[in-house]
């Protein structure tokens, strides 16, 4: 039943995300509202009511394909380079609600990577159709990041080494965060 309920969330999502996705990359000199974001109303000290547990892992698919893989270790600058054309990069992103986000309607997602040096360079969000429920979970397969590398890789002609921070909002109030790595 949980495995049930988890694809149909997962679904939910991916349809959303599919009907109503807004998606940039971003660059110092491209303010954020050129893409609908406004930067006033998504701010991580905007704590909302539901911070769920988020897990995250890296994966990998090749262009054209469905299936993802994990990836062991953090990306490589240097292999996102050489597989461009040919393979994206991302992450699979888990969702587990706690008992006292149960019922907690979710109707717009976004998230905003900032990189190493604190400057966001990648916002996503789109209106969504969900319900928070306790003892289930739901999950992105896969969420790329790879239109963020080929903007990184054609302002510096790499992706930069280091942490970078993906904040999560719902309902335009912060939800939390997830880290990932990129080594050279």
């Amino acid at each position: 039943m949980k495995k049930a309920v988890s694809f149909m969330l997962a679904l939910l999502l991916f349809l959303g995300l599919g009907l109503s996705a807004a998606s940039a990359t971003l660059s110092q000199t491209q303010p954020l509202a050129k893409w609908g974001y406004s930067g006033s109303y998504l701010d991580p000290s905007n704590v909302g009511p539901v911070t769920p547990t988020i897990y995250s892992t890296r994966r990998y698919r090749d262009i054209g394909k469905d299936k993802a893989y994990d990836l062991n270790g953090d990306f490589s600058s240097s292999m996102i380079r050489r597989q461009q054309g040919n393979r994206e990069y991302g992450l699979y992103l888990k969702f587990t609600p706690g008992r006292t986000d149960d019922d907690y309607y979710i109707w717009r997602f976004d998230t905003i990577v900032t990189d190493p040096w604190g400057d966001q360079v990648f916002y996503e969000g789109f209106d969504s159709d969900m319900t928070c429920k306790f003892g289930y979970y739901w999950y992105w397969e896969f969420y790329s990041l790879n239109s963020m590398f080929e903007d990184l890789i054609y302002q510096y002609g790499n992706v930069p080494k280091g942490t970078y921070t993906m904040d999560i909002y719902f309902n335009e109030k912060w939800a939390g965060k997830t880290q990932f790595r990129v080594k050279d």
